[in-house]
C-alpha cells in the first residue's frame, strides 16, 4: 500500500481491502468526480481482518478525530471518512472546518481527545504549508496522538514526501489507507488494554505477598 511515514514510526499492517473505502477512492480520483457531499452514502460492506481483532466491547475506546482542512469539500471528506470507520467498529468524531483548526480551537481539545487525528484535504493543489502548521500546533497540544494527513486528490506516489513536508506521522492517499492505520491503532490500543488488565491481578497478588 501507498502509505507514507514520517520518522521511524512501524508501518501498520495492512488489512483485507475494505470494499466501501476502495469505492469512495474511486469515485474521488475519477476524473470530473463530483464532490464527496454529491457521492451518496457509503457502501455497506462486511467488517475486515482488522475488526474481527478487536474484542468485543473494546472496538474503540478513544475515537479518531478527523479534521476538516480549509473547505466545506475537506469537511465532507472528512464526514466520510468518519462513516467508513464507525462500519469497522472505530468511533470517530468531525471537527467542522472552519473550526477545527484554529489556534484558539485546537487549544481548547482534550489531552485524552482521541488517539488518532485525521487532517482532510481534498484540494489537489494544496499547499503543504498550512498543513504543517497545524500538525505543528496538534502535536504541541496533544503531545504523543498519531496524526494521520489525507490527501484525497493526490496520487500513491506522493504519501512520503506530503510527510516528509508535513512532519504527519503517516500521510495516506486513499480512504483504504487511512482504514488501514487506524484498524492498526485500534487493535493495538485493545491490545495495551488487554495487557494492563492482566498485570492488575498479578500486581494485588504480590502486595499481597508483601
Amino acid at each position: 500500500m501507498s502509505l507514507g511515514k514520517s520518522g521511524s514510526r512501524n508501518e501498520p499492517v495492512a488489512s483485507t481491502p475494505a470494499p466501501e473505502a476502495a469505492t469512495t477512492d474511486a469515485v474521488l480520483k475519477s476524473p470530473g468526480s463530483p464532490p464527496p457531499s454529491e457521492t451518496g452514502s457509503v457502501e455497506t460492506a462486511p467488517p475486515d481482518r482488522g475488526r474481527a481483532e478487536l474484542a468485543p466491547g473494546r472496538e474503540s475506546q478513544k475515537p479518531v478525530l478527523c479534521i476538516a482542512g480549509r473547505s466545506l469539500l475537506d469537511e465532507a471528506a472528512a464526514a466520510l471518512l468518519a462513516q467508513i470507520l464507525g462500519r469497522h467498529g472505530i468511533e470517530a468524531k468531525v471537527e467542522p472546518a472552519g473550526k477545527g483548526l484554529g489556534s484558539g480551537r485546537i487549544s481548547r481539545l482534550s489531552t485524552d481527545a482521541a488517539r488518532v487525528v485525521c487532517l482532510s484535504y481534498l484540494d489537489a493543489d494544496l499547499s503543504t504549508a498550512g498543513a504543517r502548521f497545524v500538525v505543528r500546533r496538534l502535536r504541541r497540544r496533544l503531545g504523543e496522538v498519531k496524526i494521520l494527513a489525507g490527501f484525497w486528490q493526490s496520487g500513491p506516489g506522493q504519501a512520503s514526501e506530503l510527510c516528509a513536508r508535513t512532519k504527519a506521522d503517516f500521510c495516506a492517499t486513499t480512504f483504504r489507507e487511512a482504514l488501514d492505520f487506524c484498524l492498526h491503532e485500534a487493535v493495538e490500543e485493545a491490545k495495551a488494554g488487554v495487557d494492563q488488565n492482566d498485570a492488575k491481578p498479578a500486581a494485588k497478588t504480590f502486595a499481597g505477598v508483601e
